[in-house]
């Protein structure tokens, strides 16, 4: 595959045969789905200490012609966060973190 020059590097991967993959992108003219470990949200990556990093993320708030998208993507990242949160294979610090991040995404959008 060629890939003019500015454009990223997309690595071929094989068709997606589960019904339930929907995270997908484009090689030439076939749809694949995208690769898992390119979606880690770094933000999160533990410091050379191994402590987490201390931020508090603030959900941005939509230009009024965004506001119907994104109450719907607002509902389907809280639906992700209390999941994380709520998690047992992940960390209790990480899922304080991601119950933190609902939180916030929820007090936002009765802002919205």
């Amino acid at each position: 595959m060629a890939v003019r020059q500015g454009e990223p590097d997309m690595l071929p991967a094989a068709p997606c045969v589960d019904p339930k993959c929907r995270f997908r992108f484009f090689t030439s003219k076939r749809i694949t789905p995208a690769l898992a470990y390119d979606m880690v949200p770094m933000d999160y990556a533990p410091l050379p200490g191994g402590e987490l990093p201390a931020k508090a993320w603030q959900p941005p708030l939509p230009l009024p012609g965004e506001r119907a998208i994104w109450l719907e993507a607002c509902r389907q990242a809280l639906v992700f966060w209390n999941a994380a949160a709520s998690d047992r294979r992940i960390s209790e610090p990480l899922r304080k973190v991601f119950r933190d991040n609902a939180n916030r995404l929820d007090d936002t959008a009765g802002h919205v």
